[in-house]
């Protein structure tokens, strides 16, 4: 049996990252009246100064935070809170843990993860 715990820490240190990002984004944006991407590369470039621990993987967390800056971006009518920023993070974040591996080494990775986030929250938006 596999154990699982590892799994689920990665996950939730990486949800953490995404859905910090993709907040920070999103309240740059509606509270600040900041353009989106002025409200991503402003959220991505003030998480480069958070301290994190010596032991952590500081590359992923950053990605991870990154691709939740890109997924803020999505217009405040897709995005209209708190609820709707978890549950993309949510699946933001499988879909990141899920295709890193295959994008190693290619260019537009964080973009393309969040656009495929945004794409199927949308889509799901519409059809639920």
């Amino acid at each position: 049996m596999i154990d699982s715990k590892p799994l689920i820490h990665l996950y939730f240190v990486k949800f953490t990252a995404f859905f910090s990002g993709c907040l920070f984004c999103y309240l740059l944006q509606t509270q600040a009246h900041l353009s989106a991407v002025s409200a991503s590369a402003l959220a991505a470039f003030a998480s480069t100064f958070v301290p994190l621990p010596k032991n952590s993987d500081h590359k992923g967390i950053h990605s991870a935070l990154y691709a939740g800056t890109f997924t803020g971006m999505c217009s405040p009518h897709i995005l209209r809170g708190p609820i709707e920023i978890a549950l993309i993070s949510a699946l933001g974040t499988a879909l990141y843990l899920a295709f890193k591996p295959h994008f190693g080494g290619l260019g537009g990775r964080l973009g393309a993860i969040a656009f495929i986030t945004s794409l199927f929250f949308f889509l799901a938006q519409r059809h639920l």
